[in-house]
């Protein structure tokens, strides 16, 4: 019987912090283009070197799951949005080309919790044209604004 009880309560317990972790709000996204603090270099898929002085900041914004653990996959369209961060308003990725803009443009923007689990898509179609990018701002500022 005790062992019962003990049993009956862990489970309770996990289900509330399960049901916390994945409590997902989005309340929109802005985009602003950035001038970097130092210089990206990576490679194309050709093998080449590239450096980017500059990208586009994509800030998602809402209320997102805080353990580390449980990472959430954020998606534009079908593209999984492989890295991204966090700031006090959400979370935040980098673009560094307009081409890579313009692909995920009327895409709608969506997540899930687990590998296993459908993407659950929002409200949100993904539109760079709306924000005004022609003037690049500090990293430090683009993450800051309002």
């Amino acid at each position: 019987m005790k062992r019962t009880l003990l049993v009956l309560v862990l489970l309770s317990i996990a289900a509330t912090v399960a049901a916390q972790e994945t409590n997902v709000k989005f309340t929109g996204y802005d985009i602003a283009l950035i001038k970097l603090s130092q210089p990206y270099q990576t490679r194309t898929a050709a093998g080449e070197m590239v450096t980017y002085e500059q990208a586009y900041l994509v800030r998602v914004k809402g209320e997102f799951p805080l353990n580390g653990a449980r990472l959430m996959e954020l998606y534009i369209g079908e593209e999984r949005i492989a890295e991204y961060g966090g700031y006090p308003g959400g979370l935040y990725f980098l673009l560094f080309t307009k081409d890579q803009l313009d692909k995920l443009a009327g895409q709608t923007i969506g997540y899930r919790l687990s590998h296993d689990s459908p993407i659950i898509r929002t409200a949100h179609v993904f539109t760079p044209t709306l924000f005004k990018l022609d003037k690049p701002l500090s990293e430090k500022k683009a993450l800051t604004r309002k």
